[in-house]
């Protein structure tokens, strides 16, 4: 058995309160992790900054970027025990979109999709959700009933087997105290 990790998280961005506001969900980005020391993720999210439009694959450092300038940011951080197989698909998933990043865009149609409930399907662009429930779904470790675009971050909350490592301030995470 192996473990995999998800960061569900929710920042003070302006573009993250007005999702949160829409929503109502506590959560609204969610990332993957394969890392054991909890420092990084993978999620499709801003490249830059200050400038959300611009989005795609990236790598998410918890102590750094966009969460170092908003110290805030709330998030709850899971385990999940999978087989050795599954581990080795979800990391495979993620070297595919590492390997194809620039060709990756991000799903802004979704966003206005979640609405109206109406999933809008783009072959190279996700959003943060609908990438992190895309890996889990290819890998065999979960099935979700829903369209995957139509994904939030509060929805991976479903999932069986996810065990809680962490829930608080991502400024008050040390991956020490919970790595296995």
């Amino acid at each position: 058995m192996r473990k995999i990790y998800l960061l569900l998280a929710q920042s003070d961005t302006f573009i993250s309160e007005a999702i949160r506001f829409v929503t109502r969900d506590p959560y609204n980005h969610a990332a993957i992790g394969v890392d054991d020391s909890l420092t990084y993720f993978w999620t499709f999210g801003r490249k830059l900054r200050f400038f959300p439009v611009v989005g795609g694959f990236i790598r998410e450092k918890l102590k750094e970027g966009l969460y170092r300038h908003h110290p805030k940011t709330r998030c709850i951080i899971f385990s999940l025990n999978v087989t050795d197989e599954e581990y080795e698909r979800v990391n495979a998933t993620i070297r595919h979109y590492l390997h194809h990043r620039k060709e990756y865009g991000y799903n802004h149609a979704a966003l206005f999709g979640g609405l109206i409930d109406k999933p809008y399907y783009f072959k190279k662009k996700h959003t943060c959700s609908e990438f992190v429930a895309t890996v889990i779904h290819q890998s065999g470790i979960y099935q979700f009933e829903k369209p995957l675009p139509l994904t939030r971050a509060d929805d991976l909350r479903v999932i069986p087997g996810l065990e809680t490592i962490f829930e608080g301030l991502m400024s008050d995470f040390n991956p020490g105290e919970v790595a296995d």
